[in-house]
């Protein structure tokens, strides 16, 4: 399916003004926060953006991207990049492809609202805590690291989703979760966010470990892109990007430069395939 959309802004066609036509692959399904985010930097492209064009899977958007000889995005992420015990992953980009981190959610470590115990961050550090996290192995490993010397106290319960732990927390079979977003009866008491958020305190500020930030991030890649070290910073300041709706995912690693913010997905990925062949 391909599709063109028209959607234009004054701030858009001066940030853009420079650009070639720019197509962009979507892999996931429509309506959800993937489509909503690239429709964004559709948008933000304004007269610049030529046409949507929908795939089945990452290893075919990445397959594209490989082929195509017109300027080409795509949302994609860290867990994208990731191989395990070196094996081969289709979906995996060539380095020259990454342009940038585009948007990220921290998790946060939650607790019931109305949960006094859970609510003293030295319960947190010192407690025999249980704590409910995503079973995702990309998302687990790291999170479960970060605990043990948070506090080697704790217990990491995965879950198949937030649909499993969130009823968990409120029954009161566990003490913590860790979500992206929080949900009503829900408080928080730390952030794995780069910064503070709503006065949170951040992990990485009670503990130095490789897994202190952590977030569900998007990155954008392409090919064939006129300005890759801009683009990102160009639809960041877009109005599409200033005035939209949902605020829960921002800017992330905006103050690295394009190598940099590589750098850390590269790191990023080998500290999670270093701990999962520990386990194993």
């Amino acid at each position: 399916m391909i599709k063109k959309l028209f959607a234009t802004s004054a701030f858009s066609l001066f940030s853009f003004t420079a650009l070639a036509e720019t197509d962009t692959i979507l892999f996931s399904k429509p309506g959800g926060l993937d489509d909503r985010l690239l429709t964004i930097i559709e948008e933000s492209l304004g007269t610049n953006f030529g046409n949507r064009i929908t795939v089945e899977n990452c290893a075919a958007a990445a397959q594209y991207l490989s082929n195509t000889d017109k300027p080409t995005v795509s949302l994609w992420g860290p867990a994208f990049q990731f191989s395990e015990n070196g094996s081969s992953n289709p979906c995996a980009l060539p380095d020259e492809q990454f342009i940038g981190f585009f948007a990220a959610a921290p998790f946060h470590i939650c607790y019931k609202e109305g949960n006094k115990q859970a609510a003293n961050i030295n319960y947190l550090r010192t407690g025999d805590v249980t704590i409910g996290a995503w079973s995702n192995k990309y998302a687990l490993t790291p999170l479960t690291s970060l605990i043990a010397t948070l506090n080697p106290n704790a217990k990491v319960i995965p879950y198949k989703s937030s649909k499993n732990y969130r009823p968990a927390l409120q029954a009161g079979e566990i003490d913590y979760t860790v979500p992206t977003s929080v949900k009503d009866g829900e408080k928080c008491l730390a952030t794995l966010g780069e910064t503070s958020v709503d006065n949170l305190p951040t992990v990485s500020s009670m503990i130095d470990h490789p897994f202190s930030i952590l977030t569900y991030s998007y990155t954008i890649v392409g090919a064939n892109v006129d300005n890759p070290d801009t683009f990102v910073s160009s639809v960041h300041a877009s109005e599409e990007w200033i005035n939209r709706k949902d605020q829960t995912y921002t800017s992330f690693l905006s103050d690295l430069s394009r190598a940099e913010q590589l750098d850390w997905q590269t790191s990023i990925n080998e500290n999670i395939a270093e701990k999962i062949a520990e386990i194993n």
